[in-house]
């Protein structure tokens, strides 16, 4: 995928989703005190002086608990501050999920970022922008942990520490984060898309669909599998962990997919 492409995906994407708020809090930091040390840490913010912003969106798009944000400028940091640690790391989990369902939905490479943790707050750095020992060393001098979006044990401790604390494998949390809430089973235990096709312009959207195998770990042959099936292939099941794909394709009527956690 092209630099440019890249680009594109993260600041349409990405950035603007880690601005999604339930509401106002309170994390004990604020986005000001935070860019404040970012700057001094060796960050480039050009909106030095600007004021935090928080947002009302609708439920239509996923939600995070978000107390108030900054965006430095185009092609610069954007600085999150959540209600907590979790929160944030949560946020930072699905965000990157979608993002990358976009990318595989459209035929391109998964798009690499930096991120810091500071405590409740959650720093979105450009790969563009900035080198990774330079990020690094930010995350060093503000005294927070560093992680790119490739970072595989950081993704499977966040997936692991959700899992953990849910009932049906963090498919309800994957559902909100991945724009899949309305697809979701009565019993919250699958997920069903019905994609758009040459004759079914009203399907769900692929990248949701994607979004959901990212987040639940699926491996990589399963979206090879799911990008290379033909109509005469007939239905296709894959299982991994504690979830099993089915799903079938059509160039008329699109992709249909059921996502089932089996416990």
């Amino acid at each position: 995928m092209s630099t440019t492409k890249a680009n594109f995906l993260t600041s349409a994407v990405l950035a603007p989703l880690l601005f999604l708020s339930l509401g106002c809090g309170s994390s004990g930091q604020t986005a000001s005190t935070v860019r404040d040390a970012f700057i001094k840490s060796g960050g480039t913010c050009s909106n030095s002086d600007g004021p935090a912003t928080t947002t009302t969106v609708s439920r239509k798009v996923p939600t995070y608990p978000i107390v108030e944000s900054i965006n430095c400028g185009e092609k610069e940091a954007s600085i999150t501050v959540y209600k907590s640690e979790d929160d944030a790391k949560k946020a930072q989990y699905f965000s990157n999920s979608l993002v990358d369902g976009v990318s595989l939905s459209i035929g391109s490479e998964e798009t690499e970022f930096y991120g810091i943790f500071v405590g409740s707050a959650y720093i979105y750095l450009p790969r563009d922008a900035y080198t990774e020992s330079e990020a690094q060393q930010i995350a060093d001098e503000m005294g927070g942990s560093f992680h790119s979006s490739f970072d595989v044990d950081f993704q499977n401790g966040v997936f692991e520490e959700i899992a953990s604390k849910s009932a049906n494998g963090g498919m309800t949390e994957t559902a909100d984060g991945c724009v899949a809430s309305e697809l979701m089973s009565n019993d919250a235990v699958s997920i069903a898309f019905d994609t758009k096709g040459e004759e079914d312009a009203d399907g769900d959207a692929l990248f949701s669909a994607f979004c959901v195998l990212k987040a639940l770990d699926a491996p990589d042959y399963i979206f090879d599998s799911v990008m290379r099936t033909r109509a005469l292939d007939g239905r296709i099941e894959e299982s991994w962990g504690t979830f099993r794909a089915s799903w079938s394709y059509h160039p008329d009527s699109g992709m249909n997919m059921t996502i089932l956690f089996e416990g």
